[in-house]
């Protein structure tokens, strides 16, 4: 299996490229177009720029 990387990101390949930060992560996807909440597997993603290591 391959590392999950934002290349390889099932939803990225869906729904086109989010964009990248400063830094180059991933903004990753909101929840929905009135909600900028990120999206459950945007926030659980380690390349996502609101991802916290809890």
């Amino acid at each position: 299996m391959a590392k999950r990387t934002p290349d390889n990101c099932k939803y990225i390949k869906r729904c086109g490229e989010p964009g990248r930060d400063g830094a180059g992560k991933c903004l990753g996807f909101a929840k929905s177009e009135t909600d900028d909440e990120p999206a459950e597997p945007c926030k659980k993603c380690v390349h996502n720029s609101a991802y916290e290591d809890n």
